[in-house]
């Protein structure tokens, strides 16, 4: 999965790019351009601003904004474990209804899918 973090989040953007994720980080351009910029590079627009998430299908949405980076990273890299490694749940085979994949209540990073 290929990340396009805002102005906002420049520390996030470091963090993730030394822990190996494919992370692009732009300054100074307008919310349409960067909406823009992540369906040309087909990159997942990691954002705090609500409204700009609910117009890129399948961004990121951090939230509560005063969230500090260690704990947004960690988030990201759990969300990105979980769509990328498909974690196979163990109650599955016995016939158990599968847990869901939606966040607990508590959780501080939506995640907008893609129509």
């Amino acid at each position: 999965m290929r990340l396009l973090c805002d102005e906002m989040l420049g520390s996030l953007a470091r963090w993730l790019r030394l822990l190996g994720v494919d992370v692009a980080y732009v300054q100074g351009v307008h919310d349409d351009v960067l909406a823009q910029q992540a369906r040309d590079e087909d990159r997942v627009l990691v954002t705090r601003d609500a409204a700009l998430a609910a117009r890129v299908p399948g961004s990121i949405l951090l939230r509560p904004p005063s969230l500090d980076c260690p704990t947004a990273v960690g988030s990201i890299l759990f969300l990105l474990y979980r769509t990328l490694a498909k974690v196979r749940n163990p109650r599955e085979p016995r016939g158990e209804p599968p847990l869901t994949t939606s966040a607990p209540r508590r959780a501080i990073v939506s995640h907008y899918r893609r129509s």
